[in-house]
């Protein structure tokens, strides 16, 4: 792929990653599990989500070079834009 070409629509598998483990800290709160489930919930969600937000981050460094060389993405993507702000703020959840 181009760097031309590229859009933000590259960085949706980060985010469904720091999505899935910002929701650990709510499951390992749940009165079924044991306390070494618990443990292991947290550890697994903090580890995906570290994982999520290193990938989004390397991924937004390359989109926002390509925005800084060459012009903005066409009419029919530029709403793609916005999909930078999804791992910063949700990452900033986890």
């Amino acid at each position: 792929m181009s760097p031309e070409k590229l859009t933000a629509a590259c960085l949706l598998p980060a985010v469904s990653c720091i999505v899935a483990a910002s929701t650990g800290g709510q499951v390992a709160q749940m009165e079924a599990l044991e306390a070494h489930e618990a443990l292991w919930t947290l550890l697994t969600c903090y580890c995906c989500w570290a994982i999520g937000v290193f990938v989004g981050l390397m991924i937004l460094c390359i989109y926002f070079y390509r925005l800084l060389l060459f012009k903005l993405p066409s009419q029919e993507v530029v709403v793609s834009v916005f999909l930078s702000l999804g791992p910063l703020g949700q990452g900033s959840f986890g």
